[in-house]
């Protein structure tokens, strides 16, 4: 290993080391609801991770250590998926993001994000499987290794059908319904990314642009009979969105480069995301609406680009210096 990659795997690793500490921080609340199946969700996904980045590695004849990255794909995966998913999914959707979306591009740059593809991916294949839930009303448990328990579906099966469960405020903030295993406790969620944003570990252009534009669309056209306000909450909080818009869109590696382009795709990713959510065949479209995403950024770092040039700017937005005039032009 040169210096070079050494160097960019010790910078690599001490971001995603904030990035575990915050979804450890996340899994704390889903321990105490769910027990210790929590745990054994995680550590299949990203142990899965880990084997397939490593074999993936092996087979390219790389022998140098990856860096942290593919545990936090690992847990991403796994936070976003029922507590009583059959193991074999977090499995199969981790090895598909790791070694399909992140090590078959060089692992460092990759076009799609990896925990996104790895959860569309069994979404498609299993929708029934993925989008149920432990009953957390009925009591009961979840079985350690099969998962066996009591189901339902979350707050957003019920917004795509054009009303709301009896959800209180505090269950709401605190993750106390049926959905995601680490994605339904908002208050947890906000302060997670505020952290990142601290540590300078994401940037908050794009999500801000999505979580205003998707906020107008619930405002002004919700689909429920209800006041823009409840339509508002229930749209932003009764699912996995806002785990998405904290920490999908804010991935350094598929976002925009410029800031500018962050913004505009941001604005124009809440609405794509809201356009999902009312008309999709899901109701959790969060991770596609990223995946498209991620296919429009080139376009939309190009198009910055070229506004920037017309306007007489440089690539990074700064204008360049006019030549002086000589003491003979002047005169």
């Amino acid at each position: 290993m040169d210096e070079k990659s050494a160097a960019m795997i010790q910078s690599g690793n001490a971001s995603q080391r904030d990035w575990l500490l915050v979804f450890l921080a996340i899994t704390i609340l889903p321990s105490v609801y769910y027990g210790e199946r929590v745990w054994l969700v995680l550590g299949v996904s990203v142990l899965s991770a880990v084997v397939g980045t490593a074999v993936f590695r092996l087979i390219r004849g790389i022998r140098d250590i990856p860096d942290l990255s593919c545990l936090t794909v690992g847990m991403m995966v796994g936070l976003m998926l029922p507590v009583n998913i059959p193991l074999f999914i977090p499995a199969l959707a981790s090895l598909f993001a790791v070694c399909v979306c992140r090590e078959a591009f060089g692992g460092q740059r990759y076009v799609f994000h990896p925990a996104a593809a790895g959860l569309a991916l069994v979404t498609v294949l299993w929708p029934d499987t993925a989008f149920s839930y432990y009953d957390m009303k009925t009591g009961g448990g979840v079985t350690l290794w099969d998962g066996v328990c009591a189901v339902t579906k979350s707050p957003a099966a019920a917004l795509k059908k054009g009303f709301v469960s009896d959800l209180q405020p505090f269950d709401m903030l605190f993750g106390r319904y049926a959905g995601p295993m680490g994605a339904t406790a908002a208050v947890v969620i906000v302060a997670g990314f505020l952290y990142l944003l601290v540590r300078r570990r994401i940037d908050f252009r794009m999500p801000l642009g999505m979580i205003l534009s998707a906020a107008a669309v619930a405002w002004f056209w919700p689909r429920i009979s209800l006041s823009s306000l409840t339509s508002l909450k229930f749209e932003l909080l009764g699912g996995g969105i806002l785990f998405v818009l904290c920490f999908m869109v804010t991935d350094p590696v598929t976002a925009p480069k410029t800031r500018e382009g962050r913004f505009l795709l941001g604005l124009l990713g809440g609405l794509l995301l809201m356009g999902l959510q009312y008309g999709g065949a899901y109701e959790q479209e969060g991770v596609f609406a990223v995946l498209l995403l991620n296919a429009l950024t080139p376009l939309t770092d190009q198009l910055v680009e070229k506004v920037k040039h017309r306007k007489g700017g440089d690539s990074h937005g700064e204008k360049p210096h006019r030549k002086k005039k000589s003491t003979t032009e002047a005169a």
